[in-house]
């Protein structure tokens, strides 16, 4: 059986909040280590390509987040 396994939990986060707002279980180790803060070029690209691409699709997350409209 495959399962989720928690690797890392973001900055001002925590495990039990985590498991608090997941619909589903998963594994995890204690103690969970910090998630890495992205470089400049992945924030880049998050903010740009990829935001443009997940536009049509996740409309509302995309504007939300990114302030990316789903509109062409």
């Amino acid at each position: 059986m495959r399962r989720f396994r928690l690797q890392s939990v973001h900055p001002g986060h925590s495990t039990a909040e985590i498991r608090e707002h997941t619909g589903f279980d998963y594994d995890v180790t204690e103690p969970v280590p910090s998630t890495a803060e992205p470089s400049a070029e992945q924030l880049g690209l998050l903010r740009g390509l990829v935001a443009r691409e997940i536009a049509p699709d996740y409309p509302e997350f995309a504007r939300r987040v990114w302030g990316v409209s789903g509109s062409p």
